[in-house]
């Protein structure tokens, strides 16, 4: 049986991998909500690995810090920090998130959930 460090881990894989399905068929504002899905759950894989505990918080930044992240990697939980809101509700800006976001959106928070996974996992 799975704990419950592995579950998070690899709901975020799947969160990274549906991400880029999502960026495939051109739902980008999906793609970026995805990927930022995936970094946040994968950093919480490991909050709770290290601390046995998972505080139901939203701030990538957050957990970047408690985790000792290098600042380039929390520079990217702040840049994805933003899409959480900008991706799900109309009104943040003037255009609806379905039509806001680009191909070049997705691959980039795409490319810093990625690069985050890859650093909790070494």
């Amino acid at each position: 049986m799975k704990n419950e460090y592995d579950s998070w881990l690899e709901q975020a894989e799947s969160d990274l991998s549906a991400a880029g399905n999502s960026l495939t068929s051109g739902n980008y504002d999906w793609a970026l909500f995805q990927a930022q899905q995936a970094a946040e759950k994968a950093l919480k894989s490991f909050f709770l690995k290290k601390t046995g505990e998972i505080i139901k918080a939203h701030d990538l930044t957050f957990f970047a810090k408690k985790l000792n992240l290098p600042e380039d990697l929390i520079a990217l939980c702040r840049e994805l920090n933003r899409v959480y809101t900008e991706t799900r509700y109309p009104g943040i800006s003037d255009t609806i998130p379905a039509k806001r976001f680009s191909s070049a959106d997705a691959e980039r928070s795409i490319s810093h959930a990625r690069r985050i996974i890859a650093w909790l996992k070494k």
